[in-house]
C-alpha cells in the first residue's frame, strides 16, 4: 500500500514538473507581451519551471499574472475565449482561425 502511494506521488510530481516545463516553453514560444508588473517576476519563474526547481514564494503571484495575460491574449484572438478557458477544459477544442 505504501509503495503504491509513493508511486502515485512520484508520478504526480513528475507530471507537475513536466507541465511546468511545457508552460515555460510554450510561454516563450507564444511571445505574449507581458504587462510591466509581470516582467520583473517572469525571467526567474520561467527558469525555475524549465529547470524543474521548486517555486519561490512570489511565483504564485507571477503564475496568476501569467494566467491573466494568457486569458487576455486569447480574448484578443477570439472574444470571450480566454474567459471560457479559465472556466472549463478547452484542450480538445479545434480552432481554425
Amino acid at each position: 500500500m505504501a509503495n503504491d502511494l509513493n508511486e502515485q506521488l512520484e508520478q504526480a510530481v513528475i507530471s507537475t514538473i513536466k507541465q511546468g516545463r511545457w508552460l515555460a516553453e510554450e510561454w516563450e514560444e507564444a511571445g505574449i507581451q507581458a504587462e510591466e508588473h509581470l516582467l520583473s517576476l517572469l525571467p526567474q519563474l520561467i527558469q525555475r519551471l524549465k529547470d524543474g526547481e521548486p517555486l519561490a514564494i512570489n511565483d504564485d503571484k507571477a503564475l496568476d499574472l501569467m494566467a491573466d495575460e494568457i486569458r487576455m491574449a486569447l480574448n484578443a484572438f477570439k472574444p470571450g475565449y480566454g474567459d471560457l478557458t479559465m472556466r472549463i477544459d478547452t484542450s480538445e477544442h479545434l480552432i481554425f482561425d
